[in-house]
C-alpha cells in the first residue's frame, strides 16, 4: 500500500511538468508560425513529414574509368540509398547537374510573337510529354523567319551545354531549315543562342539534343523561339518539353558497371555519377567523378608488326589459292583418268567379245577331232601341206646350188 501511494504521488508531480512541456513546445511553435506566416498547424505538419522523410541519396562510391581505344570501362558501387545511377560525361570539364532544367514544358501556346500566315495552338491529342505540345501552323503566305516566340521564366543555362527536346514536321526537314532561339530579349530579336534543329523525317516525332554554342553568356534567358531558314511551303511542326542539360546522360539504370562505347582515341573525356532514389524522385546532392583519355592507336612499331601479321595472313591465303588451283588440277586429271578407263573399259569389252570367238574356234576344232571323216580330212591337209613346205624347201636349195655354181665358175 505504501508503494502504491508512492507511485501515486509521482504521477501527480510527473504529469503537470510534462504538459507544461508541451504546451511550452506548441508556443514555440505558435511564435515560429507567427513570424514566418505559416500556421501552427502546417508547422506541425513539416514536422511530422521530417520525422519521416527518407534519407537523401548519396554518390556511388569508388568510380572509376579504365580506357580503352574508342571506348572507356566505367565501374562503380552504389550509393547508399540510391536505386539507380546516372553517369553524365563531357569533353570539356565535369558536368555539375545531374537533372535537367525545364526550359519550356510547351502546354501553352507560344503567343509572345506570331509571323504573319502562322498559327500558334497546342496540339493535346499529339505529344510526348505533359498534356500538350506546341503546335505552329505555318501557311503559304508565311515569310522565311521566325515563326513564334514564347516569354518564359528567367532561365541561367550556364551550368549547362545543350538542350534537349521533342520535335515533328509534316513534311521532311533538312539539318539547320528550322532553328531553335533563346534570347534574354523579348521577340527573339536578337538571340543569344541558334540552334540548328537536325534533320526531320515527316511524321515522326524526335528527340533532338543539340549543343549550346556559347553557355556562359546564357545567364538569363527569357524568349524561346523557332523559325525557318528556308521555304518549304506550308507545313505543320509541333514542339514539347524543351530542357537543357549539361553533359548527355550515357547511364541511368540499376548496374553497377557500363562501357562508353564509339569514343574518339587520345581525347580526355569527364564524367560525373550521382545517386537517384525513385522513392524521393531525387538525386544525390553531390557527385563522384573521374575523368579518363582514350588510348591512341597502336604505335608504329606494333604497326609493323600488324603489317607483318597481315603480310603472313596473305601468303597463307595465297598457298590456300595455291592449294585450290592444285585441287583444280587433280580434277582435271581425274577427269582425263575417268575418260581413259572408260576407253579401256570399251577395250575390254571388245577383247572379251573376241577371247569369246576363240573359245568358240577351239570348240569347234575340238567338235571336228572326235568326228573321223573330218579328222582324216585335217590330216591328209595337213600332210599335202607339209609335203607342198618340203617341195618348196627342195627347189629353193637346188636354186641356192646353180647360183653359187655360176658364181665359182666367174
Amino acid at each position: 500500500m505504501r508503494n502504491v501511494k508512492k507511485a501515486l504521488l509521482i504521477a501527480l508531480v510527473a504529469v503537470p511538468l510534462i504538459l507544461g512541456q508541451f504546451n511550452t513546445l506548441n508556443d514555440h511553435i505558435s511564435q515560429a508560425g507567427a513570424c514566418s506566416g505559416i500556421s501552427t498547424a502546417e508547422l506541425q505538419s513539416t514536422t511530422t513529414d521530417l520525422e519521416g522523410e527518407e534519407a537523401a541519396p548519396q554518390p556511388p562510391s569508388n568510380f572509376r574509368a579504365i580506357p580503352g581505344e574508342n571506348q572507356t570501362s566505367l565501374s562503380w558501387t552504389k550509393g547508399s540509398g540510391s536505386d539507380k545511377t546516372c553517369i553524365r560525361f563531357s569533353i570539356m570539364d565535369y558536368p555539375t547537374n545531374a537533372d535537367y532544367l525545364p526550359v519550356e514544358n510547351c502546354e501553352h501556346s507560344w503567343d509572345e510573337y506570331v509571323a504573319t500566315g502562322v498559327n500558334s495552338t497546342v496540339d493535346s491529342g499529339d505529344n510526348k510529354v505533359g498534356n500538350n505540345s506546341v503546335k505552329l501552323d505555318v501557311g503559304e503566305a508565311a515569310a522565311v523567319g521566325v515563326l513564334a516566340t514564347k516569354s518564359i521564366s528567367s532561365k541561367d543555362l550556364r551550368g549547362y551545354d545543350g538542350i534537349k527536346l521533342w520535335i515533328k514536321s509534316n513534311v521532311a526537314i533538312n539539318d539547320g531549315d528550322l532553328r531553335l532561339l533563346l534570347d534574354d530579349n523579348t521577340d527573339c530579336t536578337s538571340p543569344l543562342e541558334t540552334l540548328s534543329i537536325p534533320a526531320l523525317r515527316a511524321n515522326a516525332w524526335k528527340e533532338v539534343t543539340i549543343d549550346l554554342s556559347e553557355p556562359a553568356v546564357d545567364s538569363a534567358v527569357t524568349s524561346i523561339g523557332l523559325e525557318r531558314t528556308v521555304d518549304k511551303g506550308a507545313f505543320v511542326v509541333h514542339i514539347d518539353n524543351v530542357l537543357a542539360q549539361d553533359g548527355p546522360v550515357i547511364y541511368f539504370d540499376t548496374g553497377t558497371s557500363y562501357t562508353h562505347t564509339g569514343l574518339i582515341s587520345g581525347m580526355e573525356y569527364y564524367y560525373s555519377a550521382w545517386g537517384y532514389s525513385e522513392t524521393t524522385g531525387t538525386y544525390s546532392t553531390s557527385k563522384a567523378t573521374a575523368s579518363v583519355e582514350t588510348v591512341l592507336p597502336a604505335a608504329p612499331g606494333t604497326v609493323i608488326e600488324e603489317v607483318e601479321k597481315a603480310q603472313g595472313e596473305f601468303a597463307e591465303y595465297m598457298a590456300k589459292r595455291n592449294l585450290q588451283q592444285e585441287i583444280k588440277e587433280l580434277d582435271v586429271q581425274i577427269t582425263r583418268l575417268e575418260a581413259e578407263n572408260a576407253a579401256l573399259e570399251s577395250r575390254k569389252q571388245e577383247l572379251s567379245s573376241k577371247l569369246n570367238s576363240i573359245n568358240e574356234a577351239i570348240q569347234r576344232v575340238e567338235e571336228m577331232d572326235s568326228d573321223p571323216v573330218l579328222k582324216g580330212f585335217a590330216v591328209a591337209f595337213f600332210f599335202s601341206l607339209a609335203g607342198f613346205a618340203s617341195s618348196l624347201l627342195f627347189i629353193k636349195v637346188i636354186w641356192r646350188v646353180k647360183v653359187r655354181g655360176k658364181s665359182i665358175k666367174k
